[in-house]
């Protein structure tokens, strides 16, 4: 967690900016108020809190369909 004051988040934006999103609580103490910094919807945080989310990958998940395969196949070769 990084706690800092407005002033220290100003000069840090976009370094805060990139933490929060990383799932890294970022609270901002201004005008004697603590407030969190937060994305609204973070699909980063998947797999961080375990046993809340289920994630499911098709057996084909790998797999080009004939049509993509050929588009990026150098004809020549």
């Amino acid at each position: 967690m990084i706690v800092t004051n407005i002033e220290e988040a100003q000069e840090n934006l976009r370094i805060l900016l990139q933490k929060a999103c990383f799932g890294e609580e970022i609270i901002i103490r201004w005008q004697g108020q603590e407030i969190k910094l937060a994305p609204i919807n973070n699909s980063r945080t998947l797999g961080r809190k375990r046993g809340q989310y289920h994630v499911w990958i098709a057996d084909d998940f790998n797999v080009l369909p004939n049509d993509v395969l050929e588009a990026f196949t150098d004809p020549k070769e």
